[in-house]
């Protein structure tokens, strides 16, 4: 009995991942369309996997915009190379470390999935990205104690080098 029962936890647990993974691999597919349809100058495609109220956050130079100025029809789809070199998903998020053609033109994009398209992105060029899970320990009902440590870095972007500015983004 208790083997039966051994097997059947181990079952439900590897159903829990496969569908876990299932979920990332579907996520992971949405931003990397998005990629692809803005390097084609697919206006169509890009517009259907955005929300119409896509809410959006960006850290750098403010002369670096360019994803904003391509998707506000400033400037003409695959204008500028997005090339995605890495992918983490956490939940609903995508974090995505890319490359372009310019010199320190390194970004950090994390885009929030719902229902199969982009409802959020925060933007990050030319910085080191710190992805970390913020734990809070309630001391009483009036305290609360927020920890944070190197154990709890869930990513940390590589391509940034060491003479960018940081930011830290809690999960």
């Amino acid at each position: 009995m208790t083997e039966t029962l051994s097997v059947l936890q181990q079952e439900t647990e590897l159903a829990k991942a496969l569908a876990k993974q299932e979920e990332e691999e579907i996520l992971e597919g949405v931003v990397l369309a998005l990629y692809s349809a803005l390097a084609s100058g697919n206006a169509e495609g890009v517009s259907r996997l955005l929300a119409e109220d896509l809410e959006w956050w960006f850290h750098g130079p403010p002369s670096h915009r360019h994803l904003m100025r391509m998707l506000t029809g400033v400037d003409r789809l695959g204008t500028y190379s997005f090339v995605p070199l890495r992918l983490f998903t956490i939940g609903s998020k995508v974090f995505v470390e890319g490359k372009s053609d310019t010199p320190k033109g390194c970004w950090v994009h994390v885009w929030t999935v719902e229902d199969g398209r982009i409802v959020e992105l925060r933007e990050c060029f030319n910085t080191s990205v710190t992805v970390t899970e913020v734990e809070c320990d309630v001391k009483s009902s009036h305290k609360r104690s927020n920890s944070l440590n190197s154990e709890s870095t869930l990513w940390q972007s590589e391509l940034s080098g060491l003479s960018m500015p940081g930011l830290i983004l809690a999960v």
